[in-house]
């Protein structure tokens, strides 16, 4: 064998064992569809584990189950029950606790700070996402609608950064520490999709001082379940929305500033964004929708044809509603509350273009206010057909046709099959997500 002929050999050998190297020991890539999807409902929502469901899911609504049609077509996808009144803290133990199998607990230092007790439902015996053992290497995807997608980050904070007060609060007290209180867990999601999200909060809020949304309106029945619990509240599955609905007056609930509708306040809800970190791993996409256009002869923003017929009145009141934030907020319970300082905000025209619920200048990107009192938003980019997606910054994807209640199949108002292919193509964009792990 000549010299060149044995120098080519090695170099092939040489070549083939670096490149099995590679595929052994190098990189390995990981994507969205290695792992299940969890759907979180928003305010006045339910899931799984809400005998209501059964009645009428609320992904689908009056089109039909999503969950069904997405897992015929071969997609992996679970549906969340959180607190449908419950502050953005609460809802995110709760999801936490759903996909762990275990119990909820809220956390010593802020059931003291808020007064409530501080465990609640007991998951063990039925977990989420069935013997799915999740972690670092079994990661799960989230999608939540309205509220659920302030939950879903909020939670997603929590496991990476974890919440030193509550540590401290546990050394003191001598018990034990939730996991997701300790941080360090960021990498156990892959991605976080919100969908028609307050993620500034929404002047709806400013324009009522509560009472239930359309959604809930729509859904009257008596299988109403408040998972309120930790407050005193409780349910046994076959109780009507308005009885709970007296429940919750008696109580006070809304006194101890531990809710949704205080997390969907404006100058609330950006101050919630200021500790609420990106990780560099987890890919980040917005959906939005408008169903509202400008009036000619007033400059207001008022509800489209389309514009589902429960929403119009607070669409339009939206869409002229202008003003300024308080420059505080009242926090905590009893002894523990305490007044917030916060930058007032001018709510401008910009906020007046919405979805019947949220507004559009708070669905697309989240921000905070510095101490300047100006905004800084998350890092962002517009999606274009083609781009690759990069984890670390939110994805903004172009502007829908929904309203907040088309976009999860409306009250009639939507074919079931145009919102069907909304999310099938939801689910793929997700699934084709990757990145080196």
């Amino acid at each position: 064998m000549t010299k060149w002929i044995k120098r080519i050999i090695a170099a092939v050998i040489a070549l083939a064992m670096a490149v099995g190297g590679f595929l052994l020991f190098g990189p390995k890539i990981i994507r969205g569809s290695d792992f299940p999807t969890v759907f979180v409902h928003g305010y006045t929502g339910w899931g799984h584990y809400d005998i209501h469901n059964e009645d009428i899911a609320y992904f689908g609504l009056t089109t039909g189950s999503l969950e069904d049609a997405l897992n015929k077509k071969g997609y992996d996808v679970h549906m969340a029950s959180v607190g449908p009144l419950s502050s953005a803290w609460d809802r995110a133990c709760e999801l936490y606790a759903q996909l762990t199998g275990t119990r909820v607990d809220y956390g010593a230092a802020h059931a003291r700070k808020y007064g409530h007790e501080r465990y609640g439902e007991d998951f063990s015996s039925e977990p989420l996402l069935g013997d799915y053992e999740w972690s670092s290497r079994n990661k799960v995807n989230l999608i939540g609608h309205s509220f659920g997608g302030t939950t879903s980050r909020l939670m997603e904070d929590l496991l990476a950064d974890g919440a030193p007060e509550e540590v401290s609060a546990c050394e003191a007290d001598g018990t034990e520490v939730s996991p997701l209180f300790a941080g360090g867990h960021g990498d156990w999601v892959f991605s976080i999709t919100i969908l028609a999200t307050p993620s500034n909060g929404s002047t709806a809020t400013h324009l009522s001082s509560g009472g239930s949304s359309a959604t809930s309106s729509a859904a009257e029945n008596k299988n109403y379940q408040a998972h309120l619990g930790h407050f005193g509240i409780q349910s046994d599955g076959h109780t009507s929305e308005s009885a709970v609905a007296q429940a919750i007056t008696a109580s006070g609930f809304y006194s101890h500033n531990d809710n949704a509708l205080a997390d969907m306040r404006v100058e609330r809800a950006t101050d919630m964004n200021a500790s609420i970190e990106m990780q560099p791993n987890v890919f980040y996409l917005s959906y939005y929708g408008c169903r509202t256009e400008e009036d000619s002869a007033t400059g207001n923003q008022v509800p489209s044809e389309n514009m589902i017929t429960y929403l119009r009145d607070l669409a339009a009141a939206m869409g002229r509603f202008t003003g300024t934030t308080p420059s505080s907020y009242t926090d905590g319970y009893g002894e523990y509350a305490v007044t917030v300082p916060v930058a007032p905000q001018t709510i401008g025209p910009e906020w007046q273009a919405n979805d019947g619920m949220v507004n559009v200048y708070s669905g697309r990107v989240p921000y905070h206010m510095d101490e300047k009192g100006e905004k800084v938003f998350d890092p962002s980019t517009d999606y274009t057909d083609g781009m690759v997606i990069l984890p670390g910054q939110w994805t903004v994807m172009p502007e829908l046709d929904f309203d907040h209640l088309s976009v999860i199949g409306g009250i009639f108002n939507e074919k079931g099959a145009d919102v069907r292919l909304f999310y099938y193509g939801m689910m793929d964009q997700i699934w084709s997500l990757k990145r080196k792990k």
